[in-house]
This record gives C-alpha cells, sequence and structure tokens, in this order.
C-alpha cells in the first residue's frame, strides 16, 4: 500500500491503520515505525488519527436508528454553522477541515455511516489548543514541530504543547521524560524563542541540538550544537549559559544548577537505538531499565548499587537479554527476571 499522499482523513478510513491502532501487532508495529522513519513528516497526521480512532471507538460502536437520525440533524446543522463562518477568521488546521469536509464526509458515510461523520466533524471543529505525544515503554518517536523542528522522543514520554505557533511570542513545548530537539531558527519571526518547559527547569534556545532528560524530579540537559540558557524554576536569577559538550542538572533535591564538561554522544545515543555504558553505576543501569522499559528492578545488596562499569561494545536498546547478561558478567551477580520485575542479587 502506497501512503505518500494520505492525508488525515484517508489514514482514519485506512483498514489496515484501524487494526494496527485497535490491535496492535509485533509486525504492525515495524511496519509504521518504518513508515514514520521514511516519512516523518507523515508523523503528526499519524498521531493526530490514531487519537480519533482511540477517541471514538469504532470497534466497538452499536447505534440505534434514533441515534443515527440524531447524529444526522446535528451533522447539518454543524454543517451549517460552519458555512456561515468567514473563511480567512478561523485557524488553518479548521479552515482545511472544513473545505475538505464535504468530500470526506461522502466516503466516510459509507464506511461507519454518520457516526464517524458527525464525531470527526466535532473534533475537526474544536482541533486543538493543546497537542500531545506520548511513547510506550521500549518505544520512540520522531515529532515533527509547527515550524518544522524536529523531536525525537524517549521511551515513556509525554509531549505536550500549544498551536498557532505563528502568531505566538515564543514558541513553548512541555515535557516528561527524554526528549532530543533540532530546533530551527526563526528569523522572520524576529527570532522567535523556542523553550522547553520541565517540572523544574525552562530551556531556552534559538537554533540548536541538545537532549533533555527528565525524570525522578530532576532535569538535565546536555548541549551538542549550538547556545541554550537553564533556568531554574525554583530559584530566581540564577541562569546559566551552556556551550557545546556540556551537560547541566538540576532537581528537587538539589535545585542549584550543576554544569561539567561530557562527551554529548553518550547521552544521545538512545536516538541511533544505542546504548553507551562509560563508567556507569548499577543504580544508573537500574533506572534505565525502570524508565525505558517499564521494569521494576530490585538490587538486593545497597552497596552493588553505586559500583561502575563500561561496556566493550556499543549495545542496542532492543537487546535486554544481552544488557541484563553484561550485568551479571561485569559485576559477578545473579539477574533473575520474572516477568516485569528483575531481581539482581550476589551470587
Amino acid at each position: 500500500m502506497d501512503y505518500t499522499h494520505y492525508q488525515l482523513e484517508d489514514f482514519v478510513l485506512d483498514h489496515d491503520f484501524q487494526q494496527w491502532v485497535y490491535r496492535p501487532g509485533p509486525e504492525a508495529d515495524q511496519f509504521w515505525k518504518n513508515y514514520i522513519v521514511q516519512h516523518p513528516e507523515k508523523e503528526p497526521l499519524l498521531e493526530q488519527a490514531r487519537q480519533i480512532l482511540l477517541t471514538l471507538r469504532l470497534d466497538q460502536h452499536h447505534l440505534e436508528a434514533s441515534e443515527v437520525q440524531q447524529l444526522k440533524a446535528s451533522i447539518h446543522e454543524k454543517i451549517a454553522e460552519t458555512e456561515e463562518a468567514t473563511i480567512y477568521s478561523e485557524p488553518s488546521h479548521v479552515r482545511l477541515a472544513r473545505q475538505g469536509f464535504q468530500v470526506w464526509l461522502k466516503r466516510a458515510a459509507v464506511f461507519i455511516g454518520f457516526l464517524l461523520a458527525g464525531s470527526l466533524l466535532f473534533w475537526f471543529l474544536s482541533l486543538p489548543e493543546e497537542m500531545k505525544y506520548t511513547t510506550g515503554f521500549n518505544e520512540t518517536k520522531t515529532i515533527l514541530l509547527p515550524d518544522s523542528s524536529t523531536v525525537i522522543l524517549n521511551a515513556n514520554t509525554v509531549l505536550s504543547m500549544k498551536g498557532e505557533w505563528e502568531k505566538a511570542s515564543e514558541r513553548v513545548v512541555n515535557l516528561e521524560g527524554e526528549a532530543f530537539f533540532q530546533v530551527k531558527e526563526k528569523p522572520h519571526l524576529g527570532h522567535q524563542k523556542f523553550i522547553v518547559n520541565t517540572e523544574n527547569a525552562s530551556v531556552e534556545v534559538l537554533g540548536t541540538e541538545f537532549n533533555v532528560n527528565n525524570r525522578r524530579q530532576k532535569t538535565e540537559v546536555v548541549l551538542r550544537s549550538g547556545k541554550v540558557k537553564l533556568s531554574n524554576h525554583l530559584i530566581q536569577d540564577k541562569d546559566v549559559y551552556m556551550e557545546p559538550g556540556e551537560l547541566a542538572a538540576l532537581s528537587i533535591e538539589r535545585p542549584e544548577i550543576i554544569q561539567q564538561k561530557v562527551e554529548p554522544e553518550k547521552y544521545i545515543s538512545w536516538i541511533n537505538n544505542k546504548l553507551i555504558l562509560d563508567n556507569t553505576s548499577l543504580q544508573t543501569v537500574a533506572e534505565l531499565l525502570e524508565d525505558h522499559y517499564g521494569f521494576e528492578v530490585v538490587i538486593e545488596d545497597p552497596q552493588q548499587s553505586e559500583r561502575k562499569f563500561s561496556a566493550t561494545t556499543t549495545l542496542t536498546l532492543d537487546d535486554v537479554d544481552m544488557l541484563l547478561d553484561l550485568i551479571e558478567k561485569s559485576f559477578n551477580v545473579q539477574v533473575t527476571k520474572n516477568g516485569k520485575q528483575i531481581l539482581i542479587r550476589d551470587e
């Protein structure tokens, strides 16, 4: 199937896409992940289509005749209201939805009747003041932002933002988890600021590449190129400016910003599905297993937690068993995996 020219409604109505959303499997997951890698510009459309399908749950709808009639009346009323609106006063996403709706409505009616048409119409006309992107455990996702900046979300991450950036004084996103940003400078907007907010910090940039890790009430920023300003939400007038090759970190417990020189590739290797362990503590690896894969890790001997090791080979994030085997050999411990729990104990 060639999805190159698919638009939002095409994905919503596509049988294979619906099957992936409602009943995902390894083969379908791999297909759509590969598609996103090859067509990153389609990622926002795929996410919107997925959210529509999850909201409507088309695989579960059973309507009575009276409910269908009510939906028909609502549809006609909403179309009449839309046609009275001035096209140039509408937000762009609403205008596009309205312009294509008449043609799309006929196609949607063939598939599930007026239920999908009515629900999608209401969905489009209220689209959205806030957009949200999420990843599950052991999942990454590439997002194309409204300004053509790119964000790669690591596993177990939530990214949210307001729409209509062209009219805003700042481009602001909110992050829970970990993400790598490639920010586009927008000189025609007066060098509009780009800001990443976490629970305890703000990262302000113009055009740059950097990684933000916001987990366990701690924010850690690694700058690959460009220049950023890191602000602490708890301590005013304590901003720091970062240069390439620097790491800056702060936490709820330790709010002062600590800076140090690092090798950025070690911290952003995950965007290439790689894991670099260089003088890494067992506690850090345990947190990785919890945050990235969703395991519950128990280290029986607390003294083992701070022991450090380095891997002689680069690991792939997909190979959890290889990582667990490496832990056993490096620390001379026994690692037992039982479902989503991992127990690390002395031999």
